[in-house]
């Protein structure tokens, strides 16, 4: 973008007679090093945050492991006597056969 301000300024100062740069303002109103602060506060506040979510993230994704691995325990239980007494009805049928 500013490359395209200074190539249409050296355009303008070229139809004009001269070189002319771009003029920019002198009178900012925050001066030029509280940007660099500002810039570099939101950079560390947002990779601040960036681990605090990768953190939970985390977590959250053991817990619901924890709790999935429980539940297959649970209806490994059943099934495991559902299937015990599908194969005891079964060997009972092909034995009175």
């Amino acid at each position: 973008m500013h490359l395209l301000v200074y190539a249409m300024a050296v355009v303008v100062g070229l139809q004009q007679g001269g070189l002319a740069p771009p003029k920019t303002p002198r009178n900012s109103a925050v001066p030029a090093p509280a940007y660099g602060i500002f810039v570099g506060a939101l950079g560390a506040l947002f990779t601040a945050g960036a681990v605090v979510a990768a953190y939970l993230i985390f977590r959250q994704s053991r817990e619901y492991r924890a709790t999935i691995d429980a539940a297959i325990a649970d209806y490994r239980v059943v099934l495991d006597a559902l299937l015990a007494e599908r194969l005891a009805d079964t060997k009972r049928t092909w034995s009175n056969r």
